[in-house]
C-alpha cells in the first residue's frame, strides 16, 4: 500500500518502512490530529500506552504503568501474553484492571480467555477470569490494528497464535500483512 508501513515488535524493536520519503523523525513532529484514510473523517488524537508479552513480570509492568501515568496516556493497550506460569497472574490482571487496560489475548493466554474449562475456573480467582475474558482476538482503535499475531492469521485459532516465521523483513511478508486489514498501523506481539 502507498504511504507508511510501521510495525512495532516488542520493547525497543521498532521496524519502520516508509515508502513515501518521510523519516521517522518527521512523522513524530506532525500534528496529532489526522484524517482517517478510510472515511475522510477527523480522528481524535489519543496517546496509547502499549504492552506486549508481559508474562507476569509484575515489576516491569509497574514501571511501564508508572511511565504511562507520567506521560498521561489516554489508553493502555495490551497485545497479548500476560500469562506465564500463573504464579503472578492475579497481580498482573489487577494492575491492568486498575489501569483500565484493554487489549487482545496471546498464545499463552488462550486457555484463560476462550471458554476456560472447570479446572481453570477453579484454579484462578474470578477477577482474573473476568479480566482475561475482556481480552479479544483483535482490536481496532482508530487506524490501529492490534493482534498478538500477524493479521492474516486467525487469532481465534490456537495453532495460528503460535505461528511465527520471524520478523516481516521482506516485501512479500509486508504485503501479506498490510493486505489483510484496512488499518495502516499494525501492532503485534511475540
Amino acid at each position: 500500500q502507498p504511504g507508511r508501513h510501521c510495525i512495532l515488535q516488542g520493547v525497543g524493536e521498532e521496524i519502520c518502512w516508509l515508502n513515501n520519503g518521510e523519516t521517522r523523525a518527521s512523522l513524530k513532529s506532525r500534528s496529532t490530529t489526522a484524517t482517517s484514510p478510510q472515511r475522510g473523517l477527523m480522528v481524535t488524537p489519543m496517546k496509547l500506552g502499549l504492552l506486549t508479552d508481559i508474562h507476569e513480570h509484575v515489576e516491569f509492568l509497574k514501571v511501564a504503568l508508572e511511565r504511562f501515568d507520567s506521560e498521561q496516556v489516554d489508553q493502555v493497550v495490551v497485545i497479548g501474553d500476560l500469562f506465564e506460569m500463573g504464579e503472578r497472574i492475579a497481580e498482573t490482571c489487577r494492575l491492568l484492571e486498575e489501569a483500565a487496560a484493554i487489549g487482545v489475548w496471546g498464545n499463552h493466554d488462550f486457555g484463560l480467555c476462550v471458554e476456560p474449562d472447570a479446572g481453570i475456573r477453579q484454579r484462578y480467582p474470578a477477577d482474573v477470569l473476568k479480566f482475561m475474558a475482556s481480552l479479544r482476538p483483535r482490536l481496532v482503535v482508530g487506524d490501529c490494528h492490534f493482534s498478538h499475531v500477524e493479521p492474516w492469521l486467525d487469532a481465534e485459532n490456537l495453532t495460528d497464535l503460535w505461528y511465527y516465521e520471524g520478523p516481516p523483513d521482506d516485501r512479500n511478508k509486508l504485503e501479506r500483512i498490510f493486505a489483510a486489514v484496512p488499518q495502516h498501523l499494525l501492532f503485534a506481539g511475540h
